[in-house]
Order: structure tokens, then C-alpha cells, then sequence
């Protein structure tokens, strides 16, 4: 019984958080269509979902395959910022097709 009580005051003690986001993150690209980045464990990206502002859906990115889009262009130009090996922030612009 004491491993019970021992158990039992170690989870009273447990912090939780109130609320696990759904949503990390909303964009919009040029065409208007939805970059919809899912919640998922603190510190991991999330899948981001892409939608027209209808609500068809497009597509999924899985989390972490690829840097989250800094900005989108026209004609489905996307730009995404990093560092290279020597520590130099880059920017890197790349167009993604969508359909």
C-alpha cells in the first residue's frame, strides 16, 4: 500500500497543461488557399494541411519535412529562411505545386 500512496501523491503533484493547441498555425498563399499547421508535441512541428478557401482539400506536408514557408509569392513561389553550415541566415525561394 505505501506504493500506492507514493504513486498517488506523485501524480497530485504532476503539472498538465489546460490546453493542447489544435492549430499551430494559419497562412494564406497568393491564390488564397490555406496552410493550416496541426498542434502536435511542444517543440515538434506539426503536419500542415492545405485547403482552397473553399474547404477542398489539397494536400498534406508531413511535420518536418520540409521549413515552415516564411512567405508566399505569386505563381506559387514560396520562400523559406535558414542558416547554412557556417551559421550564415539564408533564404532559399522554391515553387510549389500544389495540383
Amino acid at each position: 500500500m505505501a506504493d500506492r500512496a507514493g504513486y498517488s501523491a506523485m501524480i497530485e503533484a504532476m503539472e498538465f497543461a489546460s490546453e493542447i493547441p489544435v492549430i499551430a498555425g494559419i497562412q494564406s498563399d497568393w491564390d488564397g488557399n490555406l496552410w493550416i499547421e496541426r498542434g502536435a508535441a511542444p517543440g515538434e512541428p506539426g503536419p500542415t494541411d492545405i485547403v482552397t478557401a473553399r474547404g477542398d482539400y489539397l494536400g498534406t506536408v508531413a511535420g518536418g519535412s520540409m521549413p515552415r514557408v516564411a512567405a508566399f509569392g505569386p505563381r506559387g513561389l514560396v520562400a523559406f529562411l535558414g542558416r547554412d553550415t557556417l551559421d550564415v541566415p539564408t533564404v532559399v525561394i522554391a515553387r510549389a505545386r500544389l495540383r
